[in-house]
């Protein structure tokens, strides 16, 4: 209950509260989902809320909320976001109401380049080849304030500890395949 009560629900050991829906018990992405605990996970939709709309609370949107929430941004922090895919999309929404003083996102794929190019054009918009040279000169103590590695994969873990400054925030958003090494004696 420790973590649940404060919010981390990733981190929640209830078995009847935390992310159950989706991570313990399949579905969440379906025509249709049995919810077996809906007292505890269900939220009633405004009629002002249309389908289409909705359908982003229930995942994307509320990952990318979480993200933010728990890495603490601030006004004056570079804000590195690592994969511009629909959760990348939606935690860049929420980046983006904490007003950082910079906002970098880093992806590979040309049309979600352009995708977040064309529609945040504050946004500096990076290939991971040339990642950390973008963020050390776009940052003023060595490295992004905050990480958030929303994209998954062995080289994205890896390459949000190398662009944190020292003592940074790196929020795994992010779910692997297999173990991640920290590459502790790189960024210490």
């Amino acid at each position: 209950m420790f973590f649940c009560k404060r919010g981390y629900v990733n981190n929640c050991t209830d078995p009847n509260g935390g992310w159950a829906l989706g991570c313990r018990i399949d579905g969440g992405q379906a025509e249709y989902v049995r919810v077996p605990y809906v007292d505890q996970g269900l939220n009633r939709i405004p009629n002002i809320v249309s389908d289409e709309q909705a359908l982003f609370v229930g995942d994307v949107l509320a990952t990318g909320f979480w993200a933010t929430r728990i890495s603490e941004i601030s006004e004056n922090d570079t804000v590195l976001i690592i994969g511009a895919g629909p959760t990348g999309i939606c935690t860049l929404l929420c980046v983006m109401l904490k007003k950082p003083s910079c906002i970098i996102i880093c992806e590979k794929t040309p049309e979600r380049i352009r995708f977040v190019r064309e529609h945040y054009p504050d946004v500096l918009v990076v290939e991971p080849e040339k990642c950390k040279d973008v963020v050390l000169n776009n940052s003023n103590h060595g490295g992004a304030d905050v990480v958030l590695e929303v994209a998954g994969s062995e080289e994205t873990f890896r390459l949000a500890w190398e662009c944190a400054r020292l003592n940074a925030v790196v929020t795994i958003v992010a779910l692997y395949d297999k173990s991640q090494l920290l590459p502790l004696p790189d960024v210490w």
